[in-house]
């Protein structure tokens, strides 16, 4: 006996559904979609496929993520618009620190290495010159 004829005539959740609610974590959007296919298929089936629940559910958490998504993206392109302030650069979201002056004790001089390392920067000191008393 096969296992289409040891189903025949029991109702079974549709595959379509559980696509469609799997999907709707992964990708919404396309969860979503699926989700009202799944429902109709479940409403054309007359009693063969079940899983309504489901399906419904995928359309409500694939909808709720897509609009997070799109508002998300949104406003990361709101976000990048702004001007860079008077040079033009845009630091995005690093504004607070200004233009990046140097205030080390040798007036902007390079150290040995070349780098310029004032308070607050992570540069390892020198082994041949002696901090200031």
């Amino acid at each position: 006996m096969s296992k289409l004829e040891r189903n025949a005539g029991k109702a079974g959740i549709s595959d379509l559904t559980v696509i469609a609610f799997v999907t709707s974590f992964l990708v919404p959007l396309v969860g979503w979609i699926a989700g009202f296919k799944a429902r109709k298929q479940i409403e054309e089936s007359e009693g063969k496929f079940t899983g309504r629940p489901f399906a419904t559910a995928s359309i409500w958490i694939g909808g709720i993520l897509t609009i997070g998504w799109i508002a998300m993206i949104a406003m990361m392109g709101l976000s990048g618009m702004h001007d860079g302030g008077e040079d033009g650069f845009n630091r995005g979201g690093f504004r607070h620190m200004g233009n990046y002056q140097n205030f080390d004790n040798n007036k902007g001089a390079p150290d040995a290495n070349g780098f310029s390392g004032g308070p607050g920067m992570m540069f390892q000191q020198d082994p041949n010159q002696t901090p200031n008393p």
